[in-house]
């Protein structure tokens, strides 16, 4: 008799406080592997991996492989003794368990019930894109074992619905489809073609039956025990009905299926990339993309992130989302513009800053990506020596080959004869010249100085929104353009 995939790799991370370690996720996976071992496997002599220790927050990863019962009964035994291999008490917070059953696993989630027992840096993506292996490493962090367990931004977006475990147990795997060269669109298939995927018992028979919406038999037949293939030929023509699997008489697998035909797609030819100021190569296609409708709040903060070239990238990504949003005509309210330009007197060309650089980035790639038909600034600040932005911008653009990207006096550098504190990006259209605002941002802070944390907030309340745009409008109105690009 064949014999299938029966093993599960069991994952748990922790955080190392001085009392103990506190449990920060969990994952049982099951995978397509055959384990042949009496007990499982721990991987690492010392029982676990030392995968993370900066600011303030350690972090350790044990991790077992064997066969999927064994597995199972290890979690089972944490959760029972707060124990794993080794005499460490392990901390578990109180949780919910909620059952969710899909095509191949079923799942239980493990919903905390005080999300803010999770640390705080372990609940940022760059960090743990870092640590599931997606970004580089710095020296003395490694990456959570064995590489790959963690798809990307699994443990981020269960800890976004505040689940700190997930746990898989295997279920045999089924799939199947009607057969093309006798289906009729619109009708459905008759000629049914599956595989069912399981550790069979010698000694049962396993059948498959299809029923219709009334609970009607419309079909059956015995699965091939060697290699867990089976056909047979319905009464009808089906788009839809439920399939059962049975073992004997016993029901072991049931499920509604709803046959897909007649699906269109669409494609889009990429012309060429471009590289953006990080190393990133992005592809350029022959259509602007859609823009976004809507914007979720965020906050950047750079302690969050493993590397300063990490966090400006991301950073500056969050910008041209911001714009893509707003535009294609953009006015940013900063009294600062964005902050004065260093030259560098051995090659005569502006240096970026880490903000600048993020900022400029994004809005050539935003004009690449969505198109950008307006760029305007309006400051306040007196200091800041705006012809600067002239050369940068030119330069950036014809070394760049991006001109055709931007129409003469795309960029428009004002200054507010009031002097202003907050920094408000809006989105507008116009109408012989004049401007009306429809969209807003909020930026807790200015593209200058020393950047550490910056909130972006889409106001959707109309009162707030007529007051700010009505002030800003008035400041725009009475400005003096200061420079044309």
């Amino acid at each position: 008799m064949r014999k299938y995939p029966n093993a599960s790799i069991f994952s748990v991370i922790t955080e190392v406080k001085e009392e103990c370690e506190s449990i920060v996720f969990l994952y049982l996976k099951p995978i397509p592997d055959y384990f042949n071992n009496s007990d499982p496997f721990w991987y690492t002599k010392e029982g676990y991996n030392s995968v993370w220790n900066k600011n303030g927050l350690t972090l350790r990863e044990r991790v077992v492989v064997g066969k999927d019962e064994d597995i199972i009964n290890i979690y089972n035994n944490l959760l029972k003794n707060k124990k794993l291999n080794d005499s460490v008490s392990l901390d578990i917070p109180s949780f919910k368990a909620e059952t969710e059953e899909k095509t191949k696993y079923y799942y239980q989630l493990l919903h905390i019930d005080n999300i803010y027992k999770i640390p705080h840096s372990f609940k940022q993506k760059e960090i743990l894109d870092t640590l599931s292996g997606y970004k580089p490493l710095e020296e003395g962090t490694k990456a959570f074992f064995p590489l790959g367990i963690y798809e990307s931004d699994f443990i981020y977006n269960n800890l976004q619905k505040e689940i700190f475990g997930v746990i898989e147990y295997r279920l045999p795997y089924l799939t199947f489809h009607g057969d093309r060269k006798t289906s009729i669109t619109g009708k459905g298939s008759k000629d049914m073609i599956g595989f069912y995927q399981a550790n069979f018992s010698d000694a049962s028979d396993y059948r498959v039956v299809f029923k219709d919406d009334n609970n009607n038999e419309i079909g059956n037949c015995i699965i091939d025990k060697t290699n867990g293939i089976f056909k047979t030929e319905l009464s009808d023509y089906f788009v839809s009905a439920n399939i059962e699997i049975k073992k004997d008489s016993a029901l072991e697998r049931d499920y509604y299926y709803t046959l897909l035909q007649g699906i269109n797609f669409s494609s889009e030819i990429v012309n060429s990339t471009y590289k953006d100021a990080y190393g990133r190569e992005i592809s350029i296609r022959s259509k602007t993309k859609k823009r976004p409708k809507s914007i979720t709040p965020f906050t950047w903060q750079i302690e969050n992130f493993s590397t300063s070239k990490s966090a400006y990238q991301t950073l500056s990504d969050k910008f041209k989302e911001i714009i893509d949003f707003l535009g294609p005509k953009v006015l940013i309210a900063d009294p600062h513009y964005f902050d004065n330009l260093e030259m560098n007197e051995i090659n005569d060309q502006y240096e970026l800053r880490d903000r600048q650089k993020a900022f400029v980035n994004a809005f050539i790639s935003s004009a690449i990506d969505k198109g950008l038909e307006k760029l305007i600034m309006l400051g306040s600040n007196k200091k800041v020596d705006i012809g600067k932005y002239e050369k940068l911008i030119r330069d950036i653009v014809s070394s760049n080959q991006i001109k055709r990207y931007f129409q003469p006096n795309t960029f428009i550098f004002k200054k507010s004869n009031q002097g202003f504190h907050n920094r408000y990006w809006f989105g507008f259209t116009e109408n012989d010249g004049a401007i009306k605002f429809e969209k807003l941002v909020v930026l807790t802070n200015s593209i200058q100085g020393k950047i550490d944390e910056i909130d972006f907030i889409h106001i959707n309340d109309k009162i707030q929104l007529n007051q700010i745009m009505s002030k800003y409008a008035m400041f725009n109105d009475y400005s003096i353009n200061r420079l044309e690009i």
